[in-house]
């Protein structure tokens, strides 16, 4: 390639004398559409919708993946922590601390008439 430009042109008698070795304009043309016919036609009849399905599928592993790594990191450890935490608490001790710490404007902290 030349740099900074495009590739130089190369004539086919060019390539014909490299390569050819015996083998004629015509030979070569003849051996290129028989090349060029022999590839099979691309399906196109229900292509979206293969496609589609292809998608479809994909997405929904994809998705019940990322809903069962969701469910295992975060869900599961969260239930654990709360579990604990409701597993040692006192309501009444929390309201009492909360009540004399003075937060509460319904409730007198101890020891104010």
């Amino acid at each position: 390639m030349v740099k900074g430009g495009s590739p130089p042109e190369v004539s086919l008698s060019a390539i014909l004398q490299l390569f050819g070795a015996g083998y004629t304009q015509s030979h070569l043309t003849v051996n290129l559409c028989h090349y060029i016919m022999s590839l099979p036609k691309p399906v196109m009849r229900g292509l979206l919708t293969a496609q589609i399905k292809k998608h479809i599928a994909i997405a929904s592993v994809l998705c019940f993946i990322t809903v069962g790594g969701f469910k295992v990191l975060v869900q599961d450890p969260r239930k654990r922590l709360y579990a604990d935490f409701y597993k040692n608490y006192d309501a009444l001790a929390e309201f009492n601390r909360i009540r004399n710490l003075g937060y509460l404007q319904s409730a007198r902290p101890d020891g104010e008439e």
